[in-house]
């Protein structure tokens, strides 16, 4: 009886303190955030996305569910060719993912965003890639401060990318400098 006894306090003391440590679970459990390489860049994205090691890219990252992948390539001012501007290295990136891309279609207009921080240019287009119709959420984010900006590209079929625009929308706010 006595280690009946002890074998429920056990028990319920365990379930306790598991009931009391998912309450306390912190938002870092709910987020993760990366850092682009040789870059002071860093992007929070939700819980369960992951980082892709072997990418052409600074910084590759992928849904929980794999169905967007989050593509960035990070650039200081320094990067640019004489009288280029940022705006004009964006355009100029999104023509080089088009041009390898085929029935390429103008989903939403280019469209800017202010932030105390930032500046986000976006813009959505379709277009096929090995057989598969495929969204690009192409964007350009621009810091006031500092000479460092990235291209960040988002792309998925076009429902997963419908369904996940908040999402993606508050990975591209979450997009900061960080401390050098």
């Amino acid at each position: 009886m006595k280690k009946l006894f002890l074998l429920f306090v056990s028990i319920s003391l365990c379930i306790t303190l598991c009931a009391c440590a998912s309450e306390g679970k912190s938002e870092s459990s709910e987020s993760a955030v990366f850092s682009v390489a040789d870059y002071p860049i860093q992007v929070t994205c939700p819980f369960g996305w992951w980082q892709k090691e072997a990418s052409n890219f600074d910084l590759q990252c992928e849904s929980k569910d794999s169905d967007i992948i989050m593509s960035i390539f990070c650039y200081y001012d320094i990067d640019l060719s004489e009288d280029m501007t940022r705006q004009e290295l964006f355009e100029s990136q999104n023509q080089s993912i088009l041009d390898m891309r085929e029935n390429v279609s103008l989903v939403e207009e280019m469209s800017e965003s202010q932030y105390e921080d930032k500046d986000i240019t976006s813009v959505l287009y379709s277009a096929e890639y090995e057989d598969g119709k495929n969204y690009y959420y192409m964007n350009l984010v621009s810091f006031n401060s500092g000479d460092c900006f990235a291209w960040v590209l988002f792309t998925g079929m076009p429902s997963a990318i419908n369904e996940s625009m908040d999402t993606i929308d508050n990975i591209l706010k979450s997009i900061n400098l960080t401390n050098e």
